[in-house]
């Protein structure tokens, strides 16, 4: 039994695809270990009973005691009863599903060997991007239940010889609003040496129809004390955010936004070590401004960006002291061999310059070092603004030919990983990808194996929920279309309409000798279609559209039915036609207008699904539970200005091995040493770079 659950971020409203599939678990080694259909596993009874759920690692000690847990426990030595074990999976998924974008769990039964059989219950839940939005406004997904509030926790962990070995994370909580914002989020983290503090409120919308598929805005407060190899970095700063990104448009979304706000930059540096328009501190006034795209094809991912930002000090000439440009380009290509293995390439070019029309404070040159920096707190769209090398520590990479801090930078970061060791996530009855299926719908299903045939069957079952869940979608898709709001408001003129058409054809019959059965046609069509038109109009959108549906040709009620039916049968009796007349192009712009709605509908709908299948067949074949990848990595950074002379080298290379710990291919736990292959006085042979990083397993896959 497998369930697949998508939710939005905003709505939480849940798209369902409930897939009651074969899930007797066959070995491909023992026969005799296949397991009978479900509806004969009464005579067996339950050898093991386990919960894989690869978040239990964040739990901290929690998840050996739990309900879920304990109701699993509980089936072991009983005998097999279907009803008690829908009941125990649902108390798995109260417990253990996380609030996120997909959730996916599933029973499987498996080992039916010596009258026993073993259960394993998988639950795992995954953050989507873009975020999916699925309108209210449709009955059939109304009935849900409002979000609940919640509260989120991650962890953040890291080392590096700058900031030596420091911890954090962040707490997140979000409610139900009518007011403009509905999340508050922290984050913290420390060190001996490094301090930061991020506070924000904030809210967010989505839109299925719109141009504009997710806008946030929010109000932000930073402070942070980082240290560079000599000196600390202080920063304090209130800031006014909006970010959003567009509808994908072949495979690519558009993102930008703008971040104004005021505060202080403090140093520890004095003033004999900078470039004389360079000072140590200050205040800050500034405008930071970005856009860029991501985009996605098969087995890779890729994102452009751009940023400037205008700054100066309050006191003097606002915005006009200095401007900073950087731009970043991120490409990832991934490809799979052997079973739930894969050879991962990430790379990244990153470029940025400070212009200085009066004075800048040295926090906002660049600093190069084995720490990323991006250059707004958008989460869905990172712009690297400082060179990333990893072969020197945090903030150690700043000594020009003019003084600490650069005024403008290169960097390039290659990172290889392959998989050498791994536990997949589904057991392999479920390991489907979308050739197979097609493959196996192709065959002659007397030729199959009973593995196959145990795939086709879930293929098959894909295929109706896919295709369910498309016309929901559909219908969520016209609901939201503001052309349906305009439409139900022009429903009084066609309700007028048929309103006279039928008194006509009523008087007309009234007078004939004998009432004319084609009267009694054309009489019958228009009440329908009158009737439907008056549940149109007083309905919800949602309502609305599905009656408006029976008003076109191959509808229940269809309006071309009236005009024909009515037009003859008012002729054939010499009655005036002209209500028919005024009836017709009411009908037919009814006609044009929604099928140009559900034209775009589908077409959204269809868009969207592909994308849907992407993820359920990415974690069906792809996704690991666990595993374990050796790490090559190469950077290249320079920093200017140098020296004309070219006695000082702004460039450094690095390049190391590493290992990469991947739970879930979501979370990250890479260690790495790079060497600093031309290394000058003072500075370190290499580095040790240790980290924790989180990533969406289908796209935005960068440098780590």
């Amino acid at each position: 039994m497998l369930r697949i659950e998508m939710t939005s971020l905003w709505h939480l409203r849940p798209l369902m695809f409930w897939i009651l599939c074969c899930a007797a678990a066959q070995s491909e080694d023992t026969a005799g270990s296949r397991c009978p259909e479900i509806s004969k596993l009464s005579n067996f009874k339950v050898r093991h009973a386990k919960i894989v759920d690869p978040w239990n690692v964040f739990r901290f000690g929690r998840a050996s005691d739990d309900a879920a847990s304990k109701a699993v426990s509980a089936l072991e030595g009983k005998p097999y009863n279907q009803s008690e074990v829908n009941e125990v999976w649902k108390t798995v998924e109260q417990n253990r599903l996380l609030p996120l974008d997909l959730q996916v769990s599933y029973v499987a039964v498996g080992n039916c060997t010596q009258g026993a059989v073993d259960l394993t219950f998988l639950v795992i839940s995954f953050f989507l991007s873009p975020r999916i939005t699925i309108p209210d406004k449709v009955d059939s997904l109304s009935a849900a239940a409002p979000p609940p509030r919640h509260f989120r926790v991650y962890p953040d962990l890291g080392y590096n010889a700058t900031d030596n070995l420091y911890a954090g994370g962040t707490a997140e909580f979000s409610w139900n609003s009518s007011l403009p914002v509905s999340k508050l989020t922290v984050k913290g983290s420390g060190s001996s040496t490094v301090r930061s503090i991020d506070a924000e409120l904030k809210g967010d919308r989505d839109s299925t129809a719109s141009w504009l598929a997710h806008g946030e805005w929010a109000a932000r407060y930073v402070n942070y004390l980082s240290p560079t190899t000599t000196k600390d970095l202080n920063r304090g700063r209130l800031t006014a955010n909006f970010f959003g990104y567009t509808r994908p448009a072949k495979n690519l979304v558009f993102h930008f936004g703008a971040v104004a706000g005021g505060g202080n930059e403090q140093s520890g540096f004095e003033q004999a070590s900078l470039a004389p328009d360079v000072i140590p501190r200050g205040g800050y006034s500034g405008l930071q401004l970005y856009g860029g795209f991501t985009g996605q094809q098969e087995r890779q991912d890729f994102s452009l960006g751009y940023g400037l930002e205008l700054g100066g000090s309050v006191n003097t000439s606002l915005l006009n002291d200095w401007h900073k440009q950087v731009g970043n380009v991120q490409h990832a290509f991934w490809v799979p061999f052997g079973d739930h293995r894969q050879l991962e390439v990430e790379q990244q070019f990153a470029a940025g310059g400070v212009g200085v029309n009066g004075t800048v404070p040295v926090s906002e040159l660049f600093f190069g070092g084995n720490r990323q920096t991006n250059f707004v707190p958008d989460q869905a769209f990172k712009i690297l603004s400082n060179p990333y090398i990893r072969s020197l520590p945090a903030s150690s990479f700043y000594n020009t030919s003019k003084g600490v801090g650069a005024d403008l930078f290169l960097s390039y970061n290659l990172t290889v990983a392959t998989t050498v060791w791994r536990k997949p996530l589904v057991p392999p009855e479920l390991n489907v990808t979308e050739k197979l299926c097609q493959k196996l719908r192709n065959v002659d299903t007397s030729t199959l194996t009973p593995d196959q045939a145990t795939k086709l069957d879930l293929c098959k079952k894909l295929n109706g929920q896919f295709v369910s869940a498309t016309n929901i979608l559909e219908a969520a898709n016209a609901t939201d279309d503001g052309r349906l709001k305009k439409m139900q408001g022009d429903l009084p003129a066609l309700q007028s309409a048929l309103s006279d058409l039928l008194k006509v054809a009523q008087s007309a019959q009234a007078s004939s000798t004998p009432p004319g059965t084609s009267l009694e046609s054309c009489i019958g069509a228009a009440q329908s279609s009158l009737s439907t038109v008056q549940d149109a109009a007083a309905a919800s959108l949602g309502t609305a559209y599905e009656d408006l549906e029976d008003l076109i040709p191959h509808g229940a009620h269809p309006l071309s039915q009236v005009v024909s039916s009515c037009q003859e049968a008012l002729t054939s009796v010499s009655a005036d036609t002209a209500s028919v007349k005024k009836l017709q192009p009411l009908a037919t712009n009814i006609q044009n207008e929604l099928h140009a709605i559900d034209d775009d509908a589908s077409a959204k709908a269809s868009q969207f699904m592909a994308y849907v299948k992407r993820l359920m067949f990415s974690v069906l074949s792809e996704v690991n539970v666990v595993s374990i990848s050796p790490v090559a990595v190469f950077d290249i950074a320079h920093i200017g200005p140098g020296a004309p002379q070219g006695t000082y080298s702004g460039t450094r290379y690095g390049a190391g091995p590493g290992i990469r710990f991947t739970l879930a291919n979501t979370v990250n736990f890479t260690a790495a040493y790079s060497w600093n292959a031309n290394r000058r006085a003072g500075e370190v042979p290499g580095a040790f770079y240790f980290g924790l990083t989180t990533r969406n397993i289908f796209r935005g896959r960068g440098a780590t």
